[in-house]
């Protein structure tokens, strides 16, 4: 739940914030008696609840909000805040609890729910498989309706559904995930492809840009680090405690053998596969799932995916980032180009890319496999024909499926039924290196009973009494499984040899004469162990890291191809490591998958005319404190000057402050600073006059967010598209002027190092990073607004 909630939030779903905690109960006269009693009762979890506070944490406008119940489907048991302005009587409830159907409209749907945010929320739902409820049930999630009250929702506002109790994920639970929005938008009862496309769209970009092995696997060592010992204190705590101490030997799963277990069982069932206690995942994990949700209803339909390539100046230096994209291409033909968007995001520097692969097919299904029918026993001795010399040559050939009675069937056996009960197949596969595979997972379908050997070993054993059953055996009953299952194989080692290896499978019907089909499939897929986290299967201390799904730039969505695209020098950071990204859109509202990603460390910024002329030439961070007025806090008085030291008039629109303090001059009152003339920006407009003078009014921008520390800090004065304009730290000691921390003086640079200031860092590191190359103002209080005199 911890990293559920965490990932919801990361996509612009409100979720609960959750934390771990502890504290001891002090409950007896001795802090342990034993193992089991005493003050420590092991880790708390605490998660945030929907009420008031939540929309103002989430920075969401007030609305009504209500937490599911289960048991009831009345709106005021289950509201928790009620608006201002807001319907009173549940009716916003009541109408999407009984009117949003599979048989609504796309324009009902659109009027009432507030759809790019469902898509996202069910997106991530399907990747983690959030799927415990159902059309009808109240349960597992929050309403939220927005404040957006037109006529066509009749007042009522835009519904978003917020996630809860999201416990029973990662693994096979309980139920489909069909909620009351999925059965709107998914329902028979009406023609809505054009919001299908839209949540296929949202899939797509999910499992691009999150649901990627470098990007989710780092994410769960990183949540799993901070606990990782603690754990272990409280599984202690609760294994085997005696039931008067409580306990959970009643549970079951990979957490109750430890953390670690739990991380390697969490990243198997989004990349790997796998059988848990509610049933199994396929080959490739949920990754593979949501490729087959994305791309299988629309996949010939899909625009291709775009390639990206860099063309900007060598060693990527940040303000002359450009980057060339392929040709639009579309599989339902020419001219229908409809957008296209950029993106850049920041990844921790040992981010691996996507393209490597995850996994390396050993045998593929319907592959071509020797098999022999079940009229005799296959070879003289008891299992020798599971091993690797066995001469099989004079079995026959063909491709699974193998059996009968099925329409998928490729290779039928018209005379088993009433004939034999079991079949045997063999296949020789080669392996390089068993050591490279992290784990082998065996996907296999079948009916109605199988055995499978890997060079003479037993690694499949399902529905048949014997591992030694003779040619005449069958299934223990008949059953009918249409989807595959999954085994995974954690040490490949022991199973996989260097060089040509043997598969041997046994199939089984239920009855001679009396089944209606019987039939096998196989796939063998080695997990390549190519992230340290996957190393051992422990846990990996990480420090916090950077996620590709939180971009630093997106462009807007061009309805003109444009093949080329320059990064603005503002959103990327010199030494920081950053992925480029395009996607393409058709007239059918379809968008392509995210392009590969172009990945780079940012480098210095090229030099730059320093006749741009914007300069900061006063800083005022620990102003006097004023006798004659106590009230006022003397941080109020702080203030940034610039100055336009060029020949032309200085366009402001795309320059801001983003570090120290925040402030965009797009949002202030002055946007262009002729030549010659000053800027301020202040902490407090009204503070600020009161000391200066009224007169000082005409030359303030804005207020800026934060304060300028006395003790030092960074500041840095970006323009969005050309870079750093100044980025320095000053401090209130190692030679920074004394005057300027708390004795009511100014920072002033000295004119030798202004016009230096945008001219590369070098520069700054030797300029304006220099305590040298500052003085204090000349008087108490500063100069700003001019000139400070010498």
């Amino acid at each position: 739940e911890h990293i559920n909630f965490h990932l919801f939030n990361k996509l612009g779903v409100p979720a609960p914030y959750s934390y771990y905690f502890h504290f001891r109960v002090v409950d007896g006269a001795e802090e342990a008696p034993d193992p089991w009693r005493g003050d420590f009762w092991g880790l708390g979890f605490a998660q945030e609840s929907y009420d008031s506070d939540f929309l103002d944490a989430h920075g969401l406008e007030k609305g009504n909000l209500y937490k599911l119940i289960n048991s009831t489907t009345d709106a005021k048991a289950q509201q928790r805040y009620q608006a201002p302005g807001a319907v009173m009587d549940g009716s916003d409830h009541d109408n999407i609890q009984r009117n949003l159907t599979a048989y609504s409209t796309a324009e009902f749907i659109r009027n009432h729910v507030r759809l790019d945010e469902w898509y996202v929320y069910h997106a991530l739902c399907q990747a983690i498989r959030h799927y415990d409820y159902w059309p009808t049930a109240n349960k597992n999630a929050a309403w939220y309706f927005e404040p957006v009250y037109t006529p066509p929702n009749s007042f009522l506002g835009l519904m978003w559904t917020l996630p809860w109790d999201t416990d029973a994920t990662w693994g096979p639970t309980w139920n489909d995930g069909y909620d009351v929005v999925y059965n709107s938008v998914f329902g028979a009862g009406g023609a809505r492809a054009e919001l299908q496309t839209d949540y296929f769209n949202a899939v797509r970009e999910i499992r691009d840009l999150l649901w990627q092995r470098d990007q989710i696997e780092p994410l769960i060592d990183e949540f799993a680090a901070p606990i990782a010992e603690f754990v272990e204190a409280d599984r202690r705590r609760w294994l085997n405690a005696p039931s008067d101490a409580g306990n959970y030997n009643g549970l079951g799963g990979a957490g109750k053998n430890g953390i670690a277990a739990l991380v390697r069982d969490m990243k198997n069932f989004a990349f790997v596969g796998g059988s848990w206690p509610g049933g199994s995942v396929g080959a490739g994990g949920r990754a593979a799932f949501l490729d087959s949700l994305a791309d299988g209803a629309e996949g010939d339909s899909i625009p291709r995916t775009p390639t990206v390539t860099y063309v900007g100046e060598p060693g990527f230096p940040a303000n002359a980032l450009r980057f060339q994209t392929s040709a639009f291409s579309d599989p339902q033909g020419a001219y229908t180009f409809a957008a296209m968007k950029w993106r850049i995001a920041e990844v921790s520097p040992d981010t691996q890319g996507p393209a490597q692969p995850d996994s390396l097919t050993l045998v593929p299904d319907r592959a071509s496999w020797r098999y022999l029918k079940g009229l005799t026993e296959p070879s003289a001795t008891t299992g020798a024909w599971r091993q690797a010399g066995f001469d099989d040559s004079m079995w026959q050939t063909g491709p699974t499926p193998i059996g009968y009675g099925e329409a998928f069937i490729a290779t039928t056996l018209g005379d088993m039924q009433g004939l034999y009960t079991t079949v045997y197949a063999r296949k020789q596969f080669t392996v390089s290196d068993p050591a490279a595979f992290d784990n082998v997972l065996i996907d296999v379908q079948y009916d109605d009973g199988i055995l499978v050997w890997i060079n003479g070993r037993l690694v499949v054993h399902e529905n048949v009494a014997s591992a030694e059953p003779l040619h005449g055996a069958t299934a223990e009953s008949a059953i009918g499984i249409s989807d595959s299952v999954s085994y995974l194989l954690a040490d490949p080692t022991a199973y996989l040899v260097e060089g040509t290896n043997t598969i041997a499978v046994q199939l089984f019907n239920a009855s001679l004469a009396g089944s209606s089909d019987c039939f096998f499939d196989l796939r063998l897929l080695g997990h390549l162990g190519s992230q340290e986290s996957l190393q051992g299967g422990g846990v990996v201390e990480t420090a916090a890291r950077k996620y590709e799904i939180e971009a630093v730039w997106e462009s807007a969505e061009s309805m003109t191809f444009n093949p080329e695209v320059t990064i603005p020098a503002g959103a990327v950071r010199a030494g920081r490591t950053y992925r480029v990204r395009c996607r393409m859109k058709d007239n059918t509202g379809r968008w392509s998958h995210w392009s590969d990603p172009v990945q780079f460390e940012a480098g210095e910024s090229l030099s730059v005319d320093s006749g741009t002329g914007l300069r900061i030439t006063e800083l005022m961070y620990n102003p006097p404190v004023l006798v004659s007025e106590p009230d006022i806090d003397n941080e109020d008085f702080e203030f940034i000057e610039l100055k336009n030291i060029g020949d032309e008039v200085l366009d402001l629109s795309d320059v801001s402050f983003v570090e120290g303090i925040a402030f965009d001059f797009r949002d202030g009152d002055i946007t262009m600073l002729p030549p010659g003339e000053f800027v301020l920006i202040v902490r407090n407009r009204e503070a600020f006059l009161s000391y200066y003078g009224s007169e000082m009014a005409a030359l303030i921008a804005g207020q800026y967010e934060g304060k300028l520390a006395n003790e030092g800090e960074s500041i840095r004065l970006v323009d969005f598209w050309n870079g750093a304009i100044a980025e320095f730290a000053y401090d209130d000691a190692d030679g920074w002027p004394a005057l300027a921390d708390g004795a009511g003086h100014s920072l002033v640079p000295l004119p030798s190092a202004i016009p230096g200031q945008p001219v590369g860092a070098n520069d700054y590191s030797t300029l304006l990073r220099d305590p040298a190359n500052w003085r204090a103002s000349t008087y108490i209080g500063g100069s700003p607004g001019m000139d400070d005199p010498l």
